[in-house]
């Protein structure tokens, strides 16, 4: 399976290879031949999207 991972903010993705999974119980395994990119996806990689996991300013 190949997947292109952010590694960085504002850095290139990573073009990256994983073992395909093998589906268990009642999962299905899907190919898929195409993906697209939201733009809350874009916000994530330049890091201004706030995910929740910094405790606010008091």
């Amino acid at each position: 399976m190949i997947s292109f991972d952010i590694v960085a903010l504002n850095q290139p993705l990573v073009r990256t290879e994983h073992p395909t999974p093998e589906p268990k119980g009642h999962q299905v395994l899907m190919r898929v031949l195409a993906a697209g990119v939201c733009h809350s996806d874009l916000h994530i990689w330049q890091g201004t999207y706030d995910l929740g996991n910094e405790s606010p300013e008091r």
